[in-house]
């Protein structure tokens, strides 16, 4: 095997590891407190049950593109879940606040 090609490979898989890991080490911080679909939990659960130098060693190049492709669709999926419940914190902080004004006020 062409050096340049073994290399590129290596590269290649250990970015999936990084995302992989990512993603693990970021699902674990906000899965008591996320307000996630089930169906979206599951997908994490699923896509994460296997350690990623695992799925590294144990699945050919053309699988771990997928199954980057499928972790890239999921962080998307997380990220806009994140935001629209950050969104509903602000604005259920900033009513707090027009509140709390209102009545000190009177």
């Amino acid at each position: 095997m062409d050096s340049k090609l073994l290399g590129s490979n290596i590269a290649w898989l250990s970015r999936y590891e990084l995302i992989h890991k990512t993603l693990e080490l970021y699902y674990k911080e906000i899965k008591d407190n996320a307000h996630l679909e089930a169906t979206l939990k599951e997908k994490l659960e699923d896509a994460l049950k296997m350690q990623g130098d695992k799925v590294v060693y144990t699945h050919t190049s053309q699988e771990v593109k997928s199954k980057l492709k499928e972790l890239g669709t999921l962080i998307s999926k997380v990220l806009e879940a994140n935001r629209r419940l950050t969104n509903r914190q602000l604005q259920n902080i900033t009513k707090s606040i027009h509140r709390t004004v209102r009545d000190h006020r009177r």
